[in-house]
């Protein structure tokens, strides 16, 4: 089991939580995060507390071993994709539109930064 740390925030609010996650993949992590963060929203709601503004993005960061994500370092367009209704729809495109944020944020991190001579030698090696 790993530790993971969830926080949410926007203009009007800040929530933190730290859960654990049996499974390791990148579709769990998020199915996790998502779902403790959609759990605290409802219950909030459910008892009359107003919490994450529907017309400011609710941005998400997240940390668990060497995957560390946060909507709050991307741009304004990307940023402005998250925000959150309360109906089923909206939900399900947090969702996903998180999901595939995160395989993207991932995959860049991954990604072994380039030399110039890398890069000359590739231009070289094309012709």
């Amino acid at each position: 089991m790993k530790n993971l740390k969830i926080r949410a925030y926007n203009s009007t609010d800040l929530w933190e939580q730290t859960i654990e996650v049996k499974e390791n993949t990148l579709e769990n992590v998020i199915g996790n995060v998502v779902g403790n963060f959609f759990l605290y929203h409802k219950t909030m709601k459910n008892i009359g507390v107003k919490v994450f503004k529907g017309t400011e993005p609710c941005l998400l960061r997240f940390e668990a071993e060497n995957v560390n994500v946060d909507l709050g370092l991307l741009g304004f367009k990307v940023q402005s994709k998250f925000k959150l209704q309360n109906n089923y729809e909206s939900r399900v495109r947090f969702h996903a539109r998180l999901l595939q944020t995160a395989e993207y944020i991932v995959k860049m991190s991954n990604m072994k930064a380039l030399k110039t001579k890398d890069v000359a030698d590739f231009i070289e090696s094309l012709g």
